[in-house]
């Protein structure tokens, strides 16, 4: 990763005092991590700070969440939030649609804007940014940005950064898992961030139910294109009942791509009825991330997701018609 100029964004956190913190829906590991990390920072400058996300807790970071107050709340609660902030700090996404209840009522905020992402694409956000494609994660991005700040991280917020870095490498597993990560991961460590119980704490929350809900799931698992491509849905009643987390869907597409000799796996998830997020996750040689950029969504080479209306067997023809090109053997 090349350096990065943090000057403008320096000065915004040094004159202000309120500022707003906040992620995509159904904020991931990432997300969540890094607004954590920011919030340790602030607060410790004396600063007013709140975290607001739209969406649902997830139990997997119950961990980091316990002792800070996260709020999370519909459009008129995030207005008034809004009013009272002097900034507004957007962190691992550009996407204004993707933003929620904040995203609804960005256009009416006064003070300064800033975006904080490693996401390929953006859309629709009027801030100052800071996006960087060749980041593994925005943990990576703000672990930077409390280096530039000469900030000492402490152990709290290593394991805040630690869980950004391992949410969207795949646990140092995935492409941009660089040596620049590795050496993040390892003064982390040496802060005090024990990776074995992190991970315990992380993956090992799954009830009875959870198996059974996964299960049903994967029972609707069906390949297209000569088995090439996977393909899962959510229906809107299962989704109500069983509100999988990021991770949750995160571990059905890497149950359906570790198949042979599946090269994309599909998740559709009905959210409302007939209205579905798409989540892409590829082996590496089909750029799923221009796909969803097609559909209106975006994300990264490997991963990707959109939001599409029309019911799964309209949408996956739509799919299976985008994808058929990519695969011309099939």
């Amino acid at each position: 990763m090349k350096p990065i100029d943090w000057t403008p964004i320096l000065e915004i956190l040094k004159s202000h005092q309120r500022f707003l913190i906040t992620t995509h829906v159904e904020p991931d590991g990432d997300g969540i991590g890094s607004e954590i990390a920011l919030y340790r920072y602030l607060l410790g400058q004396g600063k007013e700070v709140v975290i607001c996300n739209t969406g649902h807790p997830s139990r997997r970071f119950e961990f980091l969440t316990q002792q800070i107050p996260i709020e999370w709340m519909d459009s008129p609660k995030a207005k008034k939030r809004l009013l009272w902030a002097e900034v507004l700090l957007v962190l691992d996404t550009c996407d204004v649609t993707r933003l929620g209840s904040i995203g609804k009522e960005v256009d009416n905020f006064q003070g300064p804007i800033v975006a904080i992402d490693h996401h390929l694409f953006d859309h629709g956000l009027d801030a100052i940014t800071i996006r960087v494609p060749e980041a593994s994660s925005t943990g990576e991005l703000i672990y930077d940005l409390l280096r530039a700040l000469e900030h000492p991280i402490d152990a709290h917020t290593a394991t805040a950064l630690f869980t950004s870095l391992v949410t969207d490498t795949g646990w140092l597993r995935f492409e941009k898992t660089s040596p620049q990560v590795l050496r993040i991961a390892a003064d982390l460590v040496e802060i005090g961030v024990q990776p074995y119980e992190l991970f315990s704490l992380i993956h090992d929350v799954k009830s009875w139910n959870d198996l059974s809900e996964h299960i049903q799931i994967l029972h609707t698992a069906h390949p297209v294109l000569n088995e090439q491509v996977a393909i899962a849905v959510i229906e809107e009643s299962r989704y109500r009942k069983y509100r999988p987390d990021s991770e949750a869907a995160e571990e059905i597409l890497n149950t359906m791509l570790a198949l042979q000799p599946v090269e994309v796996a599909i998740l559709l998830t009905e959210t409302q009825p007939e209205e579905h997020r798409i989540s892409f996750r590829s082996r590496g040689r089909i750029d799923v991330g221009s796909v969803a950029v097609s559909m209106g969504g975006g994300g990264h080479h490997n991963s990707s997701g959109a939001f599409l209306r029309g019911s799964a067997t309209e949408i996956e023809a739509t799919l299976i018609e985008k994808l058929s090109s990519l695969f011309p053997a099939s």
